[in-house]
């Protein structure tokens, strides 16, 4: 990812962090996209953690700037359960989705088959664990008084049940 954004940015700085401790420079904007506030990829990733992590950006944000971020809620799987897959000409992805709402939690299983070689493939099987947040959890977690709204669209596309886009402007 980063290969493609320097590609899309060669002026730009990149660094590889957990968003948990990243440091933040002075900015215009910061986007979290992908629900990366869902994810529990380290032990450092909890509910509180996530204030922590909306008060350094409200710190880095100049006056007006731009905390845009997606977070995954209940529902964000309708019927609990999906399985679903995508193929191409040398690619497949098989990718399978539930949610526990007793934890409140979604799991998803990603199987990967990329061509390598003339008569081969390559295998890779990934899970992802995410803690969902209520609607108004994620939204009321970043405080600083921002002033906050909902974005109903994610460019052309309408943004899911259980799937919600946030747009919050630094004072």
């Amino acid at each position: 990812m980063i290969k493609l954004a320097r590609k899309a940015a060669p002026s730009a700085r990149f660094r590889r962090a957990s968003f948990v401790d990243a440091e933040l420079p002075r900015c215009d904007a910061v986007v979290a996209l992908g629900e990366v506030v869902n994810y529990r990829f380290d032990a450092g990733n909890t509910p509180r953690a996530l204030e922590r992590v909306f008060r350094r950006v409200c710190a880095a944000l100049r006056p007006g700037g731009l905390l845009i971020f997606d977070a995954a809620g209940p529902g964000r799987i309708p019927g609990g359960e999906q399985r679903d897959y995508r193929v191409g000409e040398d690619w497949a992805i098989l990718h399978g989705s539930r949610e526990d709402p007793r934890r409140p939690a979604l799991t998803r299983d990603i199987t990967t088959f990329r061509r390598s070689g003339a008569n081969a493939y390559r295998r890779t099987d990934e899970v992802h664990e995410l803690r969902l947040y209520a609607p108004a959890s994620a939204r009321d977690a970043a405080p600083c008084g921002f002033s906050r709204a909902r974005a109903k669209r994610l460019r052309r596309q309408a943004v899911r049940p259980g799937h919600r886009v946030y747009v919050a402007r630094a004072p």
